[in-house]
């Protein structure tokens, strides 16, 4: 039986962190964690566009999110409160 992938995203000012979730009766299981740093390309600010060079961050988005998807096209997105 095929079960649901969840998938999380936590954007930081250094890195973006994705986990998939696989949810069963009585567990939750962790099917695969990324990390992939952005140095430079996310900047805290509730003024300024917080993303400084979309095409890098979306290849970035990319590389964390694609390998942990599989069908799913729903994400949970963590954010910093700075933003």
């Amino acid at each position: 039986m095929m079960r649901r992938t969840y998938l999380g995203l936590d954007i930081a000012s250094d890195q973006l962190t994705a986990v998939a979730v696989q949810r069963g009766r009585p567990v939750v299981r962790l099917s695969g964690m990324r990390r992939e740093p952005v140095l430079g390309l996310v900047e805290l600010s509730g003024q300024r566009p917080n993303v400084t060079d979309a095409r890098r961050f979306v290849e970035a988005l990319r590389r964390v999110l694609e390998p942990l998807a599989e069908r799913e096209e729903r994400i949970a997105l963590s954010l910093p409160d700075r933003i």
